[in-house]
């Protein structure tokens, strides 16, 4: 029997595994109020439960105390064989300094009598850049072969350990291209959503790759609030990744040129999807607008207002492909501009693939919006407005 359960810790473990007591397989993402957690930490949990968890997967983003998650353990999964255990948090304290330390991991495991495999990642800020790698000193993990690797990196003037068994078992992965690791090409095998934080890009930094690093990625965000060599990046990108399996690209760039857009865009053959904020976002996908009918993109998120109606052939040309479209417009009047763009259509152009619409916009009156729609828009759809945002399927 296999079941997968997502719970809210509130330390009543014992509660929730006398209700699961059949449950073999276990996914369990932790979430906690910091301001009562020294409540939760006086609750008895000496008592024994008769668990038949034998794979269990554990994620949490909080800064949880390690001897909670100690306490978590206590006496509950005598017959666990499989653990996976991710942790991440932005809070720098010597209670989560504990998560590196081998030795309160070496003791917990050994109470797990049953297990066999044992994987983490583990990322949290420190205050030094030089941390020792006692993971594999420890006699405890060698003799079970469970290799342990230690990566450093600064980013916005934080210092970032992540500590992970091999290989890299999270589908979700962040980069810096200056801190590129000397890894093994399998390492990351796993990872399907890869998000690059572009700081500085060495001329020369895809010299020393030989083959893909990250060759099963699908998702892509780049992430940059400073200007960089785009060509030594798309060089540097293509070379650690496929890009003819990329489906989602996010583009979160304070500025990047229209090139780059368009050099992505034909390079990642398979792009499904493109969400992008930057600087002058519509201007340059206008611009795009014949290269973008001809890929396959289909569905389109911006976060700059849209404030430009009088490109039709462009505009139409650009949203023509699209299935699903997400935008944001300045007042009621754009967003009435708009629709009558989209559906209601110039010289008998309108949008027939779309399938979903979503238009951000302060809206006083939602019910205007309705009626609107009601009586202009002749294709069937159903719709919904808030005072913030309009969606619109058909």
């Amino acid at each position: 029997m296999c079941s997968f359960i997502f719970f809210v810790l509130s330390y009543y473990k014992d509660r929730l595994l006398n209700y699961i007591p059949n449950v073999q397989s276990l996914c369990v993402h932790i979430y906690t109020d910091l301001q009562n957690v020294s409540n939760y930490s006086s609750i008895n949990n000496s008592s024994i439960i008769n668990s038949s968890i034998r794979s269990l997967q554990i994620s949490t983003i909080n800064n949880i105390p390690f001897n909670h998650i100690e306490n978590l353990f206590k006496n509950s999964f005598k017959s666990l064989q499989t653990l996976k255990f991710f942790f991440k948090t932005d809070a720098s304290s010597q209670s989560c300094l504990d998560y590196i330390d081998d030795k309160r991991w070496e003791f917990l495991l050994q109470s797990l009598v049953s297990l066999e495999n044992f994987h983490c990642c583990i990322e949290l800020p420190i205050q030094s850049k030089l941390v020792e790698n006692l993971f594999e000193q420890n006699q405890f993990f060698l003799k079970r072969n469970w290799v342990f690797s230690i990566e450093t990196y600064t980013y916005s003037f934080n210092t970032i350990c992540r500590l992970y068994t091999k290989p890299y078992l999270k589908r979700r992965l962040d980069i810096i291209p200056s801190k590129a690791f000397v890894v093994n090409n399998n390492s990351y095998s796993r990872v399907r959503d890869l998000r690059i934080l572009i700081d500085i890009i060495p001329v020369n930094i895809s010299n020393n790759i030989s083959e893909l690093i990250y060759k099963n990625v699908t998702s892509l965000t780049l992430i940059s609030n400073k200007s960089f060599n785009e060509q030594s990046f798309l060089t540097y990108l293509f070379s650690i990744i496929n890009q003819t399996n990329l489906f989602y690209l996010t583009i979160q760039l304070d500025n990047c040129s229209k090139h780059f857009l368009l050099n992505l865009i034909e390079n990642c053959s398979k792009l499904y999807s493109l969400t992008l904020s930057t600087y002058h976002s519509w201007s340059k996908l206008i611009q795009l607008s014949s290269q973008i009918s001809k890929s396959n993109l289909r569905s389109l998120t911006v976060y700059e207002l849209f404030i430009d109606f009088n490109q039709y052939y462009l505009i139409h040309q650009l949203f023509n492909q699209l299935e699903i479209l997400s935008l944001t417009v300045t007042t009621i009047e754009d967003c009435y501009r708009l629709l009558s763009l989209l559906f209601i259509g110039n010289k008998r152009k309108t949008l027939e693939k779309i399938r979903s619409l979503s238009i951000k916009c302060d809206f006083n009156e939602p019910d205007t919006i309705a009626n609107w729609i009601r009586s202009n828009i002749p294709r069937k759809l159903s719709y919904k407005c808030t005072t913030s945002v309009l969606f619109i399927w058909f």
